[in-house]
């Protein structure tokens, strides 16, 4: 909105209102925040924004296009001359003055602004919201106005390219990726933390489970009749291969493996002393004469090269 008061060269310029415009939403809450501090005092005011050519040409306008100039910051007023928005004084250059005067019931302005914004819903429209203003090239006087602009380089003139030399959004974007690059350090710090305090308790969980193993094959070799040594190698055997079902102890599955080890642990040494008994660990032959253990573990040391007399006495205190 231009208003021209008479015999002044100062214009009351609405910048731009909430809602949507031709490059996104304009949140109230943003213009509010951010107006003050992106439509300052010294914001040049231009005939026509520039064609693709012009900016990259002349990015900084063209002098002979130059219009105006704000006189005063931006202030947000809900109940400004042309309804809640964003406003600003503009001092109007003798050149223009009498055209923007003839013109003003005609035309409006629009900025050549920078921001940040997401894609969103509003209303029940989608598209770009903005989220944040970063700066302000221009407003310029055009045929049709402009509520608001869009990410990288906002123009509300239709089909119009950013500029390729702005980069305060690069800037941006640089802090937001610094600020990515930070986090994901500290949630990789964690995650180490996290497998280290994993490794600790799978380490305990397998400590749990060999001493619960040990306690098993000591139980189920506890009325077995055999050399101790014999007993305590075979349990350290069988207890550092638990037989597992389901993440546990597979106690009836393992009793049969453990039984079978006894056995031919038994076997073996019946044949080294000729004989062999079991205790507790299924049915025996009631039949079959066996010879005593005292007398079994004679022989078995009379034939690691022990005399008589010294075998019977190792087997009486071992019995």
């Amino acid at each position: 909105m231009v208003e021209v008061k008479s015999g002044n060269d100062i214009v009351p310029i609405k910048i731009i209102q909430p809602g949507w415009g031709s490059s996104g939403y304009y949140p109230k809450d943003v213009l509010e925040r951010d107006g003050s501090k992106v439509f300052t005092k010294g914001v040049k005011m231009f005939w026509n924004h520039q064609t693709v050519s012009e900016e990259y040409e002349r990015p900084e306008g063209d002098l002979d296009n130059l219009a105006g100039e704000f006189i005063s910051d931006a202030r947000y007023e809900e109940n400004g001359i042309a309804g809640e928005g964003l406003y600003a004084d503009a001092k109007i250059f003798d050149k223009y003055k009498d055209v923007v005067k003839d013109l003003a019931p005609h035309i409006g302005v629009s900025i050549r602004a920078s921001g940040i914004a997401e894609e969103g819903e509003v209303n029940g429209e989608r598209g770009m919201v903005i989220e944040e203003l970063l700066n302000a090239r221009s407003v310029d006087f055009v045929t049709v106005p402009g509520a608001g602009g869009k990410v990288i380089e906002m123009f509300e003139s239709i089909g119009r390219k950013p500029n390729i030399k702005e980069n305060a959004m690069e800037e941006k974007l640089k802090e937001v990726q610094d600020k990515n690059v930070e986090i994901a350090a500290e949630l990789l710090a964690k995650d180490e933390l996290l497998k280290a305090a994993n490794e600790k308790i799978d380490q305990f969980n397998e400590a749990v489970l060999l001493k619960e193993a040990a306690d098993f094959v000591n139980a189920e070799l506890a009325e077995v009749e055999m050399p101790d040594l014999t007993k305590e190698r075979l349990a350290a055997k069988l207890s550092a291969k638990p037989m597992l079902k389901e993440g546990a102890l597979d106690k009836e599955g393992w009793k049969v493996v453990i039984a079978e080890a006894v056995k031919d642990e038994l076997d073996y040494l019946s044949k080294i002393v000729g004989t062999g008994k079991i205790v507790g660990m299924g049915e025996s032959d009631a039949g079959e004469e066996v010879p005593s253990y005292a007398d079994s573990m004679t022989k078995l040391y009379e034939a690691q090269g022990k005399s008589k007399e010294e075998a019977r006495k190792l087997a009486e205190i071992g019995e």
